[in-house]
């Protein structure tokens, strides 16, 4: 299950909920506010993939951040949720979807549409989890099956 540009939508909600563990576990007492850029081995077992967690919180708002699960051997994420991003995202149809958004795995190179370039609104798991990195990063974790160490 390594070609990647041949993924379609199911091969990516497979993988999606797939169980990725982690090579080490997240800082238990993440401070509210400052900086914060932290990056995690994962590794899927079942269909032998790589992947580096990550989440990346600025220094000056604490309620924008940006948590994603990437691919090692390949340019893509599997899956980014963007929390307050500075715009709202313009899809590649000219649509647009709010400052706060997830981003899925997409290849479609025959449509100029590869990687993460599709933002969506998101699930409902985050309905009333965004408003700070540590509960984002619980739901996150629980929705995309990354098991700690």
């Amino acid at each position: 299950m390594n070609d990647f540009e041949q993924y379609t939508q199911d091969d990516i909600d497979i993988l999606l909920a797939s169980i990725k563990n982690m090579s080490s576990n997240i800082p238990k007492n993440i401070p509210i506010f400052g900086v914060e850029d932290k990056n995690f081995d994962l590794f899927d077992k079942k269909y032998l993939i790589d992947y580096k967690f990550s989440y990346h919180r600025g220094r000056i708002e604490a309620n924008r951040f940006t948590i994603l699960i990437r691919f090692i051997q390949h340019p893509g994420h599997l899956v980014r949720l963007d929390v307050n991003s500075g715009t709202n995202h313009r899809n590649p149809d000219g649509s647009k979807v709010g400052k706060t958004h997830i981003h899925f795995y997409h290849s479609a190179p025959e449509a100029g549409i590869n990687h993460d370039k599709i933002a969506s609104p998101l699930p409902k798991e985050f309905a009333n989890c965004i408003d700070d990195l540590t509960s984002a990063l619980e739901t996150f974790m629980n929705t995309y099956v990354v098991q700690e160490n």
